[in-house]
């Protein structure tokens, strides 16, 4: 007996021509195009997805993927540009955050020369420095601090520039606010980068106040404290 239903045909079909596929340049715009942070790469994939969406549409169907293309662009344009506004603001605030920890240093060393604790002024001090000052050094410094101009209530920076390997040196031009008058003086500090921590330590060089009467009052006592700097190095 004969199950086989009169409908259907002992023909098959024609093969049709290839099936398309997803272009791969597509998808890997798409994915460079979302990685935060990074606006070069986000440009990057930018340009891909223009190419990709240009192959696609000369591809006669043989590529899809023109949506994904699109998707790239866009994403890569927002992205880079959100980027570029939190990297700045991230900027502004490391520098800021660089600054007050500067003179939150500044007060606590010079406040403890005064208090002659010499102990804290030296565990602010970098061990790279071109000279390190000694203790009768800081005790001089200390009471010479205290007799000329009374305690320091207040640390102003006025500029600052960068220097050394990978910018890792300061030197900053100050103001010194005393109990009796107001004083130029600048400071050298190093950053201190360490494990696991985004914003470096400040250890210091060497600090001068500028005194054009009683004589400039440095620690370390020193000459010249950049001519010695540039000596020390290689």
């Amino acid at each position: 007996m004969d199950l086989k239903p009169d409908n259907i045909s002992n023909h098959t079909p024609a093969p049709s021509g290839p099936a398309s596929k997803i272009s791969a340049l597509a998808i890997v715009a798409m994915v460079l195009a979302v990685i935060p942070c990074c606006p070069p790469v986000n440009l990057l994939a930018v340009g891909l997805g223009m190419l990709a969406y240009r192959r696609i549409g000369r591809s006669g169907g043989r590529l899809r993927g023109a949506n994904v293309a699109r998707a790239a662009i866009f994403a890569g344009f927002a992205l880079s540009i959100l980027s570029l506004i939190l990297l700045g603001r991230f900027g502004e605030q490391y520098q800021q955050r660089l600054k007050d920890d500067m003179l939150t240093d500044l007060q606590v060393v010079m406040q403890a020369a005064i208090d002659q604790q010499v102990g804290v002024v030296q565990s602010k001090w970098s061990p790279n420095a071109p000279v390190v000052p000694s203790d009768e050094a800081i005790l001089q410094f200390g009471a010479e601090l205290e007799a000329r101009y009374g305690a320091i209530e207040r640390i102003i920076i006025v500029s600052q520039t960068h220097s050394g390997v990978s910018k890792q040196r300061i030197q900053a031009a100050l103001i010194f606010q005393c109990t009796r008058g107001e004083y130029n003086g600048s400071v050298e500090v190093e950053l201190a980068f360490l494990p696991m921590e985004l914003i470096p330590d400040i250890r210091l060089h060497w600090l001068m106040l500028e005194d054009p009467e009683a004589g400039n009052l440095r620690l370390p006592e020193v000459d010249d404290p950049p001519d010695t700097r540039k000596n020390s190095e290689p």
